[in-house]
């Protein structure tokens, strides 16, 4: 394996962190820049050179998935995930197994199986159904009156009454 250049790992980094923020507020906007002090946590972990880029970029989202199982109360911070490289280490390691397990559940088939419609069927239903509608009648008027404004009292309010 070849060792990451810096511009790489900063990349890798700031996305992590991204990738943390969008994890944990989904409906906020990200930021315009990260904090100097968590791109440097994110960057001593990957700064070992045994990894390429694609392996880091998942060993971080293993990390953030990971450490939302593992903390208690409230979203995980970057210290919590990147603060010391053993804690990295067991995130990935729980967030792995949880993508592996994911990925090893078999999908649930749809309750029904129907065969799909073959192409031309679908062609001809769909021009049918556009030649009944040039032949749907226009509605008949309603005999309803349309509805007007109630009329105005001609008792003051009641709290005009002296």
């Amino acid at each position: 394996m070849t060792q990451l250049d810096a511009t790489t790992v900063r990349r890798l980094a700031k996305g992590a962190i991204a990738a943390l923020l969008r994890r944990a507020h989904p409906d906020v906007p990200l930021p315009r820049a990260c904090a100097a002090s968590d791109v440097r946590l994110v960057e001593e972990c990957t700064l070992n050179g045994t990894w390429d880029a694609e392996t880091v970029e998942q060993m971080h989202l293993d990390a953030i998935e990971g450490a939302f199982d593992r903390s208690k109360s409230r979203d995980p911070t970057p210290t919590f995930i990147w603060g010391h490289p053993r804690h990295f280490l067991a995130n990935v390691r729980v967030g792995r197994e949880k993508r592996l397990k994911a990925a090893a559940v078999p999908r649930s088939k749809p309750a029904h199986d129907e065969p799909a419609a073959p192409h031309a069927w679908v062609a001809e239903h769909m021009r049918r159904a556009a030649g009944d509608l040039d032949r749907i009648p226009e509605p008949a008027p309603s005999k309803v009156p349309p509805l007007s404004p109630p009329p105005l009292s001609s008792h003051p309010h009641p709290r005009s009454m002296p």
